[in-house]
């Protein structure tokens, strides 16, 4: 029998401690080797989207986004993978912070497209209704505030889009009036 854990166990195990520990550039670095010594895919995904998670802790987004996309590359196609679906949506939340409007949609659409997990999807139809009325689309944004409700009813989002339809509509009927 063996007498310890494995490289790779003893690895895994530094890395997930690096990524509940503050470890700073030190626990990136465990985490990356981690990832490089990881035995499955699997778990080499989880390595990553932890590693993600770590870098926008830090603020680190241009690192954290590119380790998302990272992931997203290594998601088999058609697999309902929760973590390569909490990574698109990753990747659309940060750009939508950054106001980066077309990678924000092109990423809540890709969640919406590629992943059927119904729990991040009336979000990032929402999130789209948001887009398009930031841009001052205020027609596509009304139609996926109605996705929203009409898909999803049953979520949060549906009541919040139901309130955000409302308000685009305000906003585009008073629209030169509140420009004056």
């Amino acid at each position: 029998g063996s007498l310890g854990p494995t490289s790779a166990k003893k690895l895994s195990f530094e890395a997930d401690l690096a990524s509940k520990l503050d470890q700073g550039e030190e626990g990136i670095q465990k985490m990356k080797l981690a990832i490089d010594n990881a035995k499955t895919e699997e778990k080499k995904r989880a390595l990553m989207y932890d590693l993600a998670r770590m870098y926008l802790d830090k603020k680190s987004i241009s690192d954290g986004v590119q380790t998302y996309r990272d992931l997203l590359s290594k998601c088999p196609k058609g697999g309902n993978l929760e973590l390569c679906r909490r990574a698109s949506v990753g990747i659309a939340d940060e750009n939508f912070k950054l106001k980066n409007w077309d990678v924000a949609e092109k990423y809540y659409k890709k969640t919406l497209e590629e992943f059927e997990d119904v729990k991040d999807n009336p979000w990032s139809q929402y999130q789209l209704g948001n887009i398009y009325a930031k841009q001052r689309k205020f027609s596509a944004a009304v139609k996926a505030y109605n996705l929203v409700q009409e898909n999803f009813s049953e979520s949060y989002w549906a009541s919040q889009a139901q309130w955000k339809r409302d308000d685009t509509i305000w906003r585009k009927e008073y629209e030169g009036v509140l420009t004056q």
